[in-house]
């Protein structure tokens, strides 16, 4: 069992495992310390935008940390508004405004934290919306992609695919343009296409009915997940026909025998349907699927839902 500690945040107690990151635990006791390169989606984080900064008081010492990569080691006193944080807060936001001078949203958080005055010697670039945070980055490299990074230097650093050219590692998968916090990538979509980092790519629609899953290059999947799921059930009633009638001289429903199933045929329904995983072990009569409502131990023979009052 992790050790823990009791650590006070703005005057409540709270108790952290320790290693536990610093926002994780004001998080869990509704202390709201903004962040703006975080995403629950990934693992680690890059503390990169440090408006996340919190001072922590400790053996008789204060520090200024960023809250979502600093580890609880010990009982501490931490302050996310004290006037310390405040006011280096605001310089945090006045620079992200300036470095995204199209951003409605860093606009707004500027303006609530009282960086909207007093900063007119930041010279905001001349557009953008991008603050840097890496989180689209992430994103691309989650997926296996790998097609954008952080290219240039001081105030031209930015991201973007390889010498700015349509890149072949590009997937059009859209979660680089989905974690970013300020609408900084853009794309178009239309019935039939979809461009984003100056590529185009056509989309792929479930066969049976027209939602979009993606673009041809994400996967070769015909079926959503609602369409896959009725097709396996469908497919299984077929192959696996099975009914279940009144007996009245038994007073009890009548099973009629089956052949006895083949796991082989099911899994290949289910790979047929995208579906590669194993099904349970039918020694313990557990059920291959949600349309089946038991197989019977012996393995001789099936009892569906259909029929059921």
């Amino acid at each position: 069992m992790a050790k823990t500690y009791d650590i006070v945040i703005d005057g409540k107690t709270c108790m952290a495992e320790h290693g536990e990151y610093l926002w994780d635990v004001a998080k869990r006791n509704g202390i709201e310390i903004p962040a703006l390169c975080r995403s629950e989606a990934f693992p680690e984080h890059h503390a990169s935008c440090r408006v996340c900064i919190a001072e922590v008081v400790a053996r008789g010492r204060s520090k200024v940390v960023t809250s979502c990569v600093y580890p609880i080691e010990g009982e501490c006193e931490v302050h996310t508004n004290s006037p310390k944080i405040v006011q280096d807060r605001k310089v945090l936001m006045a620079l992200l405004a300036a470095r995204a001078p199209e951003s409605d949203l860093m606009a707004a958080m500027a303006s609530h934290m009282g960086a909207g005055e007093g900063y007119e010697r930041l010279k905001p670039l001349d557009a953008g919306k991008c603050i840097l945070c890496g989180l689209c980055v992430q994103a691309c490299e989650s997926m296996g992609a790998g097609a954008i990074s952080t290219v240039n230097r001081g105030v031209d650093k930015e991201i973007n695919t390889p010498y700015g050219a349509a890149s072949d590692d590009c997937i059009g998968c859209l979660s680089c343009a989905n974690v970013r916090p300020t609408d900084s990538i853009p794309f178009k979509e239309d019935s039939e296409t979809r461009t984003i980092w100056n590529r185009t790519f056509e989309l792929s629609r479930c066969k049976e009915c027209g939602r979009v899953l993606g673009t041809q290059q994400m996967s070769d999947v015909e079926l959503c997940d609602a369409c896959r799921r009725k097709a396996i059930a469908n497919e299984l009633a077929e192959t696996y026909r099975f009914v279940q009638n009144s007996s009245r001289e038994f007073g009890r429903p009548h099973i009629q025998m089956a052949a006895k199933p083949d796991g082989r045929a099911f899994a290949r329904i289910r790979e047929r349907h995208g579906r590669t995983d194993d099904g349970p072990d039918r020694r313990k009569g557990a059920p291959w699927h949600s349309s089946t409502a038991m197989i019977a131990t012996s393995g001789h023979c099936l009892i569906g839902n259909a029929g059921r009052s």
